[in-house]
């Protein structure tokens, strides 16, 4: 599932030609079923999410963006890296 999440969110940065280092203020993930066993394996992959898709925080609840029959993600506040001279 986790790499479905990331594949899912490097492609909507390039579909909306953003930088892969472009900021997400909340990443959320809908699945058909949220139970304790799936909460469990996501915060053992919760970090390594975070890191690649650059997401401050990530939430179970409705998506917008189908990545799979039974996976959809939302993307909100994407925002690009400040420029460092």
């Amino acid at each position: 599932i986790a790499v479905a999440v990331i594949s899912a969110v490097r492609k909507y940065k390039s579909e909306k030609a953003m930088s892969l280092k472009t900021g997400i203020e909340e990443l959320t993930i809908e699945l058909p079923k949220v139970d304790e066993k799936v909460k469990k394996t996501f915060d053992e992959m919760i970090q390594d999410i975070k890191a690649t898709t650059r997401a401050q925080n990530i939430v179970f609840g409705k998506g917008d963006i189908e990545v799979s029959k039974d996976l959809k993600i939302s993307v909100k506040g994407a925002q690009m890296p400040e420029n460092k001279q």
